[in-house]
């Protein structure tokens, strides 16, 4: 990051400072905390006992001092990331780019700052602290806050963090409160004791005093360092006497500070040390350089090292003594002495010194400088300068905060802040009112025959043209001025994406094209990043006008990169627009999930810039569109609302016909023709006579699918007509307009027409790239389709659409080929060979508990099962699945055992046919089964893609919870909760299911004693009681599980159960003929005794 100011990064100087053992002590216990907030008001010496502290501790340190600007994320980011990097040389590169903008959606956001936790990992090899000093000054960030929660949940443990705050910070800190992770310091603890006031006397100041002195200081100040501090700044030679009757003096509340400075600090320096003081408080940091330029002189080193020494509240901010900063309470003083001492006129003579000095290192610091000094000019000049960077980086509120700071009587006479406040009001949706600034301000450019800046207004005028509704005036407009534009200017690049995307709405794609040609052409004369940045911007357009024409994919690909660009580069204006064409192109590729994903990182990409304009409304029309396209037309319509309202309010008629045409979708979605039908009148209304030829079009065909629907197909016809022209430009509404029109002809018995038609759909798919458009009804769709394949046009293209359509496919291909006409048949008969055999569904089988069989989504009732040796085989194969094939002559032998193997061998061939029979009814005698595979003489069940076996799922639960001696409780539940009974438990008699039963019960029953004795059942008894009465259940026999119930049922109070399950243990010990243990007996006696 460019803007580092490394000051910020260095701890406070610790020259002379009182050792205060009982603070530090605190401190002990930091390396065993996540965070330590050191909280209280002004004056308490914060700073100095955590410097202090660390030192002493021997952790490496990250120390920040924040202010007021640090309240942006990717500051803040920055300057923690080249802190950290600064521990030691091997650690750049180790941590993610700082970022250079502000987080566009939390996704993103968290993505960073899980980077930037594994980055630490990494690094971290030792104790290390980062000290956020001053957090009071960015209290009321958000996204500053949200991130230092995040960070603290995901620290690496060798890192820990200390806040210093006026203010307590708000954090999210309970958690780790009640988790031991955070210790607090306050007031109370900070306050000197009497003892730490007289070390702090003697030993440091050199002043000892008495006992009594000691006492009354510490009554008079409450212990407050400001005080004390103070009280040594006047006690220049005073012995105890003066001691003592200073002491009267000095008040405890902060209050009194200013009159106590005034008497007892400030009158006791001579004036030139006064004038050096109360001049210099102008500055925040005092670099000696700086004083110098800003005061004349060259000797504030010298001074600066003085004050510090005679601990006059000024303290060094390196080892080195180079920077130093006055202590809050006297710089405040200071700042007040200076308003009553100095001329308005001195003041600002100084603030313009300090501002041409910082100007070119840190121009914010200057900017404010500037403007409190009221250098207007000045000021304007610098935000003229920055304005670029804020769009760019989506830093809408900080520019809008720079521009508020003028006097509004200014702003309206300087044609630069005009502009910029035009932008604003742009963004925030009032592209009316922002018309009229930037007219004020292109007749002021006029008047100072200002060329450049001219032609940038206009250029931003031609945007809100459109952004109203006037989409053909903004494009003569900006064809108009283009001419007179430098093609290496921002403004330039601004305008020729306009044009690109303008002759695109309109339907004009040569244009459109050659815009882009001679944009490209203008941006590869270009250097880096102005390269990069100006492409981005380019291609927002380029992508649009590809999806325009119906070239999704090539626009997918656009907006993809520039995605990636404007995050490389801090493009955050052009996200929104971006994320719009993802949103839509997924629309039309049928990828809608993925789309309302897009749409939603584009919200939040406006929301992040505070913009509220068209784009933002464009991104929930997108949004709606893929909802819509999920079947979900009420989420569709809410987030189309969403989008209206923005259009509305500029007057946007384009967005607002467009989102009305979205309307007549969700109204047909929903089978109400009526109101589709108002929606597209609607819609023709709002843009009658504004020349959006491509959008009547689009309405156009809607009405004419009304029409077909209507049962009116010559009409429908009619207004295709009207449309063809209108949308050639636009590929997929064109496509849209053929498949409709062939539909049209088919209803009005026009045959060869509707072929002809159909064609013409499938010449533009394929040219376009546009064969998933190509949809319909298979009754239609397939007769010509087969026509096509059988006159030889588009042979490739037919295959591919009828394998895409699948079984509807097959079936339509079936009845034509028993049709008259020989020249279908043949075509027919020839695609089904090219037909892929489709998949056999997944078999489903239950053999836990009831057994069952599905196929695919279908289950197969008892009834169907008319043999069942056929059932018993297919049992049978299931079991063994995981073993693999399984020989005829086992199968045999355990249906037929000890029978004749000629007469078997019959049998088993008529089980084999009954059982593929109740599998696949539909399959042929001859054709090979899907799902019973042979090998030699030996068989295996295929289960298909995704079948299952609940056995085989829970014998695998069971087989990785054998690896895991410390097995979770929830991988423990997982396992028992695929268990739905004994294994094929309707069939008891069926000797060979009883090795197989009894060995899966007897590992189910060890599974209920790993859960009840987990750690995690002890404080849900009710659940462990569940377990043990399921095991009981299943083994009634077993003495020890009674008594871990005897002992459930004590702890939840309930002695009843403790009798019923000593009972029932007595009693089926008896029917075994055993005696009851003695430690059940024992264990009774102690529940009940």
């Amino acid at each position: 990051m460019a803007d580092i100011l490394h000051s910020k990064l260095l701890a406070p100087h610790q020259q002379g400072l009182l050792d205060r053992g009982r603070l530090h002590a605190c401190f002990g216990e930091l390396f065993q905390r996540k965070i330590t907030t050191v909280v209280a008001g002004a004056g308490y010496g914060k700073s100095t006992l955590v410097a202090r502290a660390l030192g002493q501790g021997g952790a490496q340190t990250v120390w920040y001092r924040l202010d007021a600007f640090d309240r942006d994320l990717s500051v803040f980011m920055g300057y923690l990331i080249s802190g950290i990097e600064g521990l030691a040389p091997g650690y750049g590169g180790m941590l993610p780019a700082v970022p250079e903008r502000v987080s566009v959606s939390r996704e993103e956001r968290e993505a960073f700052l899980l980077s930037f936790a594994k980055g630490l990992e990494e690094m971290v090899a030792t104790e290390t602290v980062i000290v956020l000093d001053d957090y009071h000054l960015v209290g009321e960030s958000a996204e500053v806050n949200g991130a230092l929660d995040f960070l603290l949940e995901r620290l690496p443990p060798l890192m820990h963090v200390v806040v210093i705050s006026r203010t307590a910070p708000p954090l999210r800190l309970s958690r780790l409160r009640v988790a031991g992770g955070l210790r607090e310091i306050g007031e109370r603890e900070l306050a000197f004791t009497e003892e730490e006031i007289g070390t702090l006397f003697s030993r440091v100041f050199g002043m000892p005093l008495s006992r009594d002195a000691v006492g009354h200081l510490r009554e008079k100040s409450g212990g407050w360092a400001a005080s004390l501090m103070l009280f040594r700044c006047s006690l220049q030679d005073a012995g105890d006497r003066g001691v003592e009757g200073r002491l009267w003096e000095l008040k405890g509340s902060q209050g009194y500070v200013f009159s106590y400075l005034e008497e007892n600090v400030f009158e006791t320096l001579g004036p030139d040390e006064q004038d050096f003081l109360v001049k210099s408080s102008l500055l925040a940091t005092l670099d000696p350089g700086l004083c110098d330029a800003v005061l004349g002189i060259d000797d504030s080193l010298e001074r600066l090292r003085a004050l510090e020494d005679r601990h006059l509240l000024t303290f060094s901010l390196d080892p080195g003594r180079r920077s130093f900063q006055y202590h809050h309470l006297l710089r405040d003083f200071l700042r007040e002495k200076l308003s009553e001492q100095v001329s308005s006129e001195a003041i600002g003579a100084l603030h313009l010194g300090a501002g041409k000095a910082m100007e070119t290192d840190t121009p914010l610091e200057a900017l404010n400088h500037y403007l409190d000094g009221q250098w207007y000019d000045e000021a304007a000049r610098v935000v003229a300068a920055l304005e670029g960077r804020f769009i760019i980086q989506g830093k809408v509120r900080s520019l809008r905060a720079c521009l508020e700071a003028f006097p509004s009587t200014y702003r309206n006479r300087t044609p630069h802040l005009l502009t910029i406040e035009a932008k604003l009001l742009s963004c925030a949706g009032m592209p009316r009112e922002a018309i009229a600034l930037l007219r004020r301000a292109l007749v002021l450019f006029r008047g100072v025959h200002d060329g450049p800046n001219e032609m940038k207004c206009l250029s931003n005028l031609g945007f809100l043209y459109y952004y109203t509704g006037n989409v053909r005036e903004a494009r003569l407009l900006l064809e108009q001025i283009v001419g007179g534009q430098d093609p290496h200017s921002e403004t330039y690049a601004f305008t020729m994406t306009f044009l690109i995307f303008f002759a695109a709405v309109l339907g004009d794609m040569e244009a459109s094209d050659a815009y882009t040609r001679e944009a490209m052409d203008a941006i590869s004369l270009l250097d880096e990043p102005d390269r990069s940045a100006n492409l981005t911007i380019v291609e927002t357009s380029l992508a649009y006008r590809l999806y325009y024409a119906g070239e999704f994919k090539a626009s997918l690909e656009v907006s993809r990169r520039s995605l990636q660009r404007a995050g490389e580069h801090g493009l955050d204006f052009c996200l929104p627009l971006t994320y719009y064409q993802l949103s839509v192109c997924c629309f039309f590729l049928g990828a809608f999930d993925d789309g309302c994903a897009y749409a939603e990182q584009g919200i939040a990409a406006s929301e992040a810039i505070d913009l509220n304009d068209s784009q933002k409304g464009w991104v929930y029309v997108a949004w709606a569109q893929n909802c819509l396209g999920l079947g979900a037309p009420d989420r569709a319509e809410s987030l189309a609302r969403k989008g209206l309202a923005i259009f509305e309010c500029p007057g946007n008629r384009w967005g607002m016909a467009c989102t009305h045409d979205l309307f007549h979708e969700i109204s047909l979605a929903r089978g109400d023709a009526g109101s589709a039908r108002a929606s597209l009148e609607t819609a023709a209304g709002l843009i009658e006579g504004y020349g959006l030829t491509v959008t009547e079009g689009i309405l156009g065909i809607g009405k004419a699918g009304l029409a077909l629907e209507g049962g009116d197909p010559e009409r429908a016809l009619g207004l295709l007509g009207e449309c063809r022209d209108k949308v050639r430009p636009a590929a997929h509404h064109l496509l849209s307009l053929y498949l409709l029109e062939t539909r049209c002809l088919l209803a009005a018995s026009r045959g060869q027409e509707a072929q002809a038609a159909f064609e013409s759909a499938l010449d533009l798919a394929a040219g376009r790239g546009l064969a998933h458009r190509v949809t319909g009804e298979a009754a239609q769709l397939v007769p010509l389709l087969v026509r096509c394949y059988a006159k030889g046009f588009r042979t490739e293209l037919v295959v591919r659409l009828l394998k895409a359509m699948g079984a509807p496919a097959t079936d339509g291909l079936a009845a034509l080929a028993r049709a008259k006409d020989p020249a279908d048949k043949g075509a027919a008969k020839a695609l089904m060979a090219l037909m892929p055999t489709p998949a056999a569904p997944p078999l489903t089988l239950s053999l836990l508990g009831p057994f069952t069989v599905a196929v695919g989504d279908d289950a197969i009732s008892p009834e169907a099962w008319t043999s069942t040796k056929a059932l018993t085989i297919l049992q049978v194969l299931a079991a063994k699945h995981r073993t693999g094939f399984v020989h005829r002559e086992t199968l045999t032998e355990l249906l037929w055992p000890e029978e004749d193997a000629e007469k078997t061998a019959k049998r088993f061939n008529v089980a084999m046919s009954a059982l593929r029979a109740t599998l696949e009814p539909h399959r042929t005698a001859k054709g090979a089964s899907s799902y019973l595979v042979r090998q030699q003489d030996a068989y295996r069940l295929d289960l298909g893609d995704g079948g299952i076996i609940d056995v085989e799922v829970f014998l695998d639960h069971l087989d990785a919870l054998d690896n895991e001696k410390d097995a979770s409780l929830k991988d423990l539940l997982a396992a028992e909760a695929c268990w739905k009974g004994p294994f094929l438990k309707e069939y008891p008699f069926d000797a060979w299911c009883q090795p197989e039963r009894d060995s899966l019960t007897t590992r189910y029953l060890a599974l209920l004693i790993r859960i009840m004795d987990h750690p995690d059942m002890a404080g849900d008894p009710a659940k462990a009681l569940a377990c043990a009465e399921t095991y009981l259940g299943l083994d009634p026999h077993a003495e020890p599980v009674y008594r871990t119930v005897m002992r459930l049922n004590a702890r939840m109070g309930n002695n009843a159960g403790v009798v019923t399950a000593y009972t029932a243990c007595q009693t089926h010990m008896q029917a075994l003929g055993c005696p009851l243990h003695e430690k059940t007996m024992v264990l009774y006696e102690q529940l009940i005794g």
